[in-house]
C-alpha cells in the first residue's frame, strides 16, 4: 500500500523548501492555519463570555468535533476530484462568509447560544474539505522518505505562523474584541484562497464509477487481515480522542484562577504552539518510521500526565505555560506520527477517504468527550475533573498497548 509521490533528488528540509508546489501548499495552509488558530482560541472563550458558564464552551467543542466526524461522507468527493485545488477554491470563500457572520453578530450583541452553535457547525463542516486535502497533500507531493520531514517542517513553519495567530487572538481577547478576531479569520481565509490559485494537485484519482462505489471501496480497506492495523488505530483513536478537548477546556477552567484570565488563557495557548513547533522539528529530525506504534502510545500517556501537572502548577503562570509547552510537544509527536504513517502506507487515490473514515471514529469520540467533559466541569470540583481526564488518558495508552498490530505499526 505505497502512497507514492514524485521522486525528488533532495528530500532534506532544504530540498522541500525548494519545491514550489510544496511551498504553495504551505502558504495556503499557513494562511488558513493562522486563521484557525485565532478561531480556536476565540470561540471557546467567546462562548464563555456569552453565558458565563462552562457548558456552552463544551457544547461548542461537541458540535465542532461532531461536524469534523462527518468528514467521511465527503472523502470520496475529494478523491474523485481531478484537481484538488477546486476543493480549496470552493471551501475557503464560503468559510470566510461564515466567519464574518460570527464576528458581526457578536459585535452587534445578536449572537445567541443557538446561533453560535449553528454557525460553528456550518464552518466546521466546510472546514472538513480543505482539511482532507491538507492531510493528504504531502503524499501527493512527496516520496515516502520525505513524509516525516515534511511533518517536522510543517510543524516548525506552520507552528510559527499559528503562534502568531494565538498571540494575536489572545491580544484581541484581552481587548474584548472577539468580533474583530472573527473578521481577521475571514481575511486570512481570503488570503488562503489567493494562495491556492497557483497550487495544482492532480494525483492518481479515484476512478470508481459512482460516489457510492468509491465510498464502499474506502471502507473495504479496513476489512480483513490487511485492514487490522487501521482498525486497531481507529479503536485506539476513540480512546485517546475522547479526551482531545481536555487541554482546551482545562485552559478555560484555569484562566479564572489568574489575575488576568484572558491574558493567562492566551499565554497558555502560545506556550502550547511553541511546544508544537519544537515537537515537530524533533519528529522530523528523528524520522521514526520504525516506531510509529510505540510513539503513539507514549505521547498519549504523557499527555494525560501533563494535564495533572498543569493543574498542580496553578497559579504559577510560568510553570503552567511550561506544562502547556510540553503538552504541545507530545501533541505534535502524536499527530505528526499518525499522519506520516497514513501518508506513507495508503494509496494516493484512496488517501483522503481513508483519513476521513478513520476520523469518523475519533471525531465522534472527541465530540462526545467535549460535551461530557464540559458538563462534568459544571458539576464537579476542578480537582476531580483533572483526575478523570488524566487517568483516562493514561488508561487509553495502557489499553492501546494491548493492541498487537498497533504496537507494531511502522512503514
Amino acid at each position: 500500500m505505497a502512497a507514492g509521490g514524485p521522486k525528488l533528488s533532495d528530500t532534506s528540509y532544504r530540498g522541500l523548501l525548494r519545491n514550489r508546489r510544496f511551498l504553495w501548499y504551505f502558504f495556503q495552509g499557513s494562511s488558513s492555519g493562522v486563521g484557525y488558530a485565532i478561531y480556536a482560541i476565540t470561540v471557546p472563550f467567546l462562548a464563555y463570555r456569552i453565558t458565563g458558564g462552562f457548558l456552552l464552551p463544551g457544547a461548542v467543542l461537541f458540535v465542532e468535533y461532531l461536524a469534523y466526524s462527518l468528514t467521511f461522507l465527503l472523502g470520496p468527493v475529494v478523491d474523485r476530484a481531478h484537481n484538488k485545488r477546486t476543493i480549496l477554491l470552493a471551501s475557503y470563500p464560503a468559510m470566510a462568509v461564515i466567519a464574518l457572520a460570527l464576528g458581526l453578530t457578536f459585535s452587534l450583541g445578536a449572537l445567541t447560544p443557538a446561533l453560535l452553535l449553528l454557525l460553528v457547525a456550518a464552518l466546521s463542516i466546510l472546514w472538513d474539505l480543505p482539511w482532507m486535502v491538507g492531510q493528504a497533500a504531502p503524499a501527493w507531493l512527496l516520496p515516502p522518505d520525505a513524509l516525516f520531514r515534511s511533518q517536522g517542517l510543517l510543524g516548525v513553519l506552520g507552528g510559527g505562523v499559528e503562534l502568531l495567530g494565538y498571540a494575536g487572538g489572545g491580544i484581541l481577547l484581552a481587548a474584548a474584541a472577539s468580533g474583530t478576531a472573527m473578521y481577521l479569520y475571514a481575511g486570512l481565509l481570503v488570503l488562503a484562497t489567493v494562495c491556492s490559485i497557483p497550487l495544482s494537485l492532480t494525483p492518481h484519482r479515484d476512478e470508481s464509477t459512482t460516489l457510492r462505489s468509491s465510498f464502499r471501496a474506502g471502507w473495504k480497506m479496513l476489512a480483513g487481515a490487511a485492514g487490522r492495523p487501521l482498525r486497531e488505530l481507529a479503536g485506539f483513536s476513540v480512546l485517546r480522542d475522547f479526551f482531545l478537548a481536555a487541554p482546551t477546556l482545562l485552559a478555560v477552567l484555569l484562566a479564572p484562577h489568574f489575575a488576568h484570565p484572558a491574558a493567562a488563557y492566551s499565554t497558555m495557548f502560545v506556550g502550547y504552539i511553541a511546544g508544537w513547533i519544537l515537537g515537530g522539528l524533533v519528529l522530523g529530525r528523528w524520522n521514526p518510521r520504525s516506531f510509529v506504534g510505540p510513539l503513539l502510545l507514549a505521547t498519549t500517556g504523557a499527555a494525560g500526565a501533563l494535564l495533572a501537572l498543569g493543574y498542580l502548577a496553578t497559579p504559577d503562570l510560568a510553570a503552567v505555560v511550561t506544562v502547556w509547552f510540553l503538552t504541545g510537544m507530545v501533541g505534535a509527536g502524536y499527530l505528526g506520527t499518525k499522519y506520516a504513517y497514513l501518508q506513507g502506507t495508503i494509496p494516493s487515490s484512496a488517501l483522503a477517504r481513508v483519513i476521513a473514515n478513520l476520523y469518523l471514529f475519533s471525531g465522534v469520540a472527541s465530540a462526545a468527550g467535549g460535551l461530557a467533559l464540559g458538563a462534568l466541569a459544571t458539576t464537579e470540583p476542578l480537582g476531580l475533573w483533572v483526575v478523570v481526564v488524566s487517568v483516562g488518558s493514561v488508561a487509553a495508552a495502557v489499553i492501546g498497548a494491548n493492541f498487537r498490530s498497533l504496537r507494531r505499526l511502522a512503514y
